[in-house]
């Protein structure tokens, strides 16, 4: 009787992920983030397009006892479909087995809400379905979060005839600097595609969310996220939390996370004990993120710029293709060694134990001028000052006492239950 007593009272979360490992570890962290500040358990629901990669199923085994996992494995996809319409499909797909999911937890558990991500938000429709409050957790920062807010003002204004890319005057995003139609993002830079109106169907639901966790601190973005919470700016949105930055933890103790080490093992990797020997701030890390991908002819070009600059750096390297800057998305174990479609050149590059769109390409003198001035020249001393100055603060929002902790738990705030999955749902 005591075990049914204690799955009764204790409040349980579902999470719901896109497809992809890009957005399973931040919610993951989320989770973890929730149950070492709140008596809650969770059950994170993983759609993937296939079976699952071995890689995820390393990251799942490594949870807490009381952070749960359930795949909904969807075959069958189209391959040449891109990343925002095959994500898209996969959560339209999942809807049937997520229902069920969600009946199942409802009879075991506590089950008081479900936090989807992005790119989840179909989750709303069978929340709602089954009486269950929904919230969202929005990996990405809050220009972005503003952006999608704003996407469908930018759709009805801008004559359906014309691209972003194409317009004269930069786009004013609330709370945001301008910023040039063709910097947008690459979903909505082909507006007659499907991909672009998967990104509007979901910039359009939003508004469906009771409230909204974001990756941010007021620190790193002050201006976006004033705007996220000015109805003038906005119009009616759900309450904006600002809980970041969510990071990779390698201790129990937050509070301790400046003073941290990664421990590290016999099997590091060449390339982290290689880091460990040169001097602090002396090396740039290159990475275009979980699905980055550049061309043959860009990833040339970086190659020699980076060997040109004379400057030492880490650099994530991936399989190139030609047609899509995001390929690696889905495909992050390339079948092909990326290594071998670079040129010759003596770097550091390739150990010795062996964004730009596609067809825009930055020659290797301009990659070597940049990468210099970012790291020897005055401007880029000024950056570096300033990336200081936010990793200060991101230390102290992250603190018990800090405002992303406070966001989590502070009962004076009229939203109060957002990340608690609720306690007055």
């Amino acid at each position: 009787m005591a075990m049914v007593q204690e799955r009764e009272t204790t409040r349980h979360v579902a999470m719901l992920t896109s497809p992809g490992m890009g957005h399973l570890i931040p919610i993951l962290e989320f989770a973890k983030r929730l149950i070492h500040h709140h008596n809650i358990s969770v059950t994170c629901i993983v759609p993937t397009n296939g079976p699952p990669s071995s890689g995820m199923k390393d990251v799942l085994k490594a949870l807490p006892p009381n952070v749960g996992h359930i795949f909904i494995p969807i075959m069958d996809l189209p391959k040449d479909a891109k990343s925002t319409k095959l994500i898209s499909m996969v959560m339209k797909l999942s809807v049937s087995p997520l229902r069920d999911i969600l009946k199942s937890l409802i009879a075991k558990t506590n089950l008081v809400a479900l936090i989807v991500d992005l790119f989840s938000t179909e989750g709303f429709d069978i929340a709602d379905e089954l009486n269950l409050s929904s919230y969202m957790f929005f990996p990405s920062n809050a220009m972005f979060l503003s952006f999608m807010f704003y996407m469908p003002k930018l759709n009805e204004t801008v004559d359906s005839s014309i691209e972003f890319r194409n317009l004269n005057e930069p786009v004013q995003i609330p709370g945001c600097v301008p910023i040039y139609g063709r910097d947008l993002s690459f979903s909505v830079q082909d507006r007659k595609g499907e991909g672009y109106e998967w990104f509007l169907y979901h910039c359009k639901r939003y508004r469906l969310a009771k409230g909204i966790a974001i990756n941010s601190f007021l620190d790193m973005e002050p201006c976006p996220l004033k705007a996220l919470k000015d109805d003038d700016q906005m119009g009616s949105i759900p309450p904006v939390f600002s809980i970041g930055p969510i990071i990779r933890t390698v201790t129990e103790s937050i509070d301790s996370i400046e003073c941290q080490e990664i421990r590290r093992g016999d099997n590091d990797s060449i390339c982290l004990k290689w880091l460990d020997q040169q001097s602090k701030g002396s090396v740039l890390f290159v990475s275009f993120g979980s699905g980055g991908t550049l061309s043959i002819n860009q990833l040339e070009q970086l190659a020699l710029g980076l060997e040109l600059s004379g400057q030492r750096f880490l650099w994530v390297v991936r399989t190139p293709n030609d047609t899509s800057p995001n390929a690696a998305y889905f495909d992050s174990q390339s079948p092909t060694d990326p290594l071998s479609y670079l040129p010759y050149v003596k770097i550091a590059l390739r150990p010795n134990d062996h964004n730009k769109n596609v067809g825009e390409v930055v020659d290797k003198e301009e990659i070597s001028r940049v990468v210099e001035s970012l790291m020897v020249g005055k401007q880029g001393k000024e950056v570096r000052s300033r990336v200081m100055k936010i990793k200060k603060a991101s230390f102290m929002a992250l603190k018990n006492d800090g405002a992303s902790t406070k966001a989590l738990d502070d009962d004076k705030d009229k939203y109060k239950a957002l990340l608690v999955a609720i306690a007055s749902e």
